[in-house]
């Protein structure tokens, strides 16, 4: 997880708490755009982050906490996507780039695993997936639209891509 930097060890002495206080809140300067969230555990994660392990709402259901560790999942796994991105983007060294470029594929791999799961659990993203991917009409003219019209994936009403048989 790249916004979270493990700093310190928890269950300190109230001597060595404010020693490793003070060495994370030197660590919050150093790493501009960081912040202290958990003392306890001394994680720094980047202000303004919304990404948490954390619910929401307290007594949530098994099936309603299972989608937000998808999603959940799903953001950091989009956000290794971006990292490797940029940093195959700059890389001079065409092996690292290589490398790099590698890791952000595997990482758009566990997108889709974790999207494809979302899918199946959620009928709305279902119907939007069908509706948006794979499709050759712009993005912005689908919603408004129909999609049989649009070349929408549902252009056979079927979920079918409304070619008729193969055979």
């Amino acid at each position: 997880m790249f916004f979270r930097i493990i700093a310190c060890a928890a269950g300190i002495s109230n001597q060595l708490y404010t020693r490793k206080l003070a060495i994370c809140e030197g660590l919050c300067d150093y790493f501009v755009g960081f912040t202290i969230v958990n003392r306890q555990n001394w994680v720094l994660r980047e202000k303004g982050a919304v990404m948490s392990s954390q619910y929401l709402e307290s007594n949530l259901p098994e099936e309603a906490a299972n989608v937000h560790r998808a999603l959940a999942s799903l953001q950091e796994e989009l956000e290794a996507v971006d990292y490797y991105h940029q940093r195959a983007a700059c890389s001079n060294d065409a092996e690292l780039k290589d490398i790099l470029i590698h890791n952000r594929n595997e990482e758009i791999e566990h997108s889709a695993m974790l999207l494809e799961w979302l899918r199946r659990q959620i009928p709305a993203v279902d119907e939007n997936l069908r509706t948006y991917l794979f499709t050759s009409a712009p993005v912005t003219e689908i919603e408004e639209g129909d999609a049989e019209e649009s070349g929408g994936a549902a252009a056979g009403g079927d979920g079918s891509l409304g070619i008729g048989k193969l055979s």
